[in-house]
């Protein structure tokens, strides 16, 4: 769904981009979003419209969704958008990641270390 919107499909080329995107904009005084948390280029459902299903795995997710938004939280984002995507991998409860303790607080400000 993200596509061309997105710095590209290789997780550590992405993760790249991500921090010297984050340190250009933030050092000419832009606030920097990044988004869609924890990772919404593996769907092909628009989430305006439905609620992705993503399978990944967690290992899966911390191979490649995971290094981009870590690059992020390094760079010191301003902001880190959710998605309104279930990964049942990450949270069995099947919450959308927007509602989910488990994705928001363990992963996003736990394991990631965003505040």
């Amino acid at each position: 769904m993200i596509g061309v919107r997105s710095f590209g499909a290789d997780p550590e080329k992405v993760a790249h981009l991500v921090g010297v995107a984050i340190d250009a904009y933030r050092a000419t005084g832009v606030a920097v979003v990044a988004k869609h948390f924890p990772g919404h280029g593996d769907t092909a459902t628009d989430s305006h419209t439905g609620l992705p299903i993503i399978n990944h795995s967690k290992a899966k997710w911390e191979r490649v969704d995971a290094p981009p938004f870590k690059a992020a939280v390094e760079h010191h984002a301003d902001v880190i958008m959710t998605a309104h995507i279930v990964v049942p991998g990450l949270d069995k409860s099947r919450l959308p990641a927007t509602m989910s303790k488990t994705v928001l607080t363990g992963l996003l400000r736990g394991t990631l270390g965003y505040q």
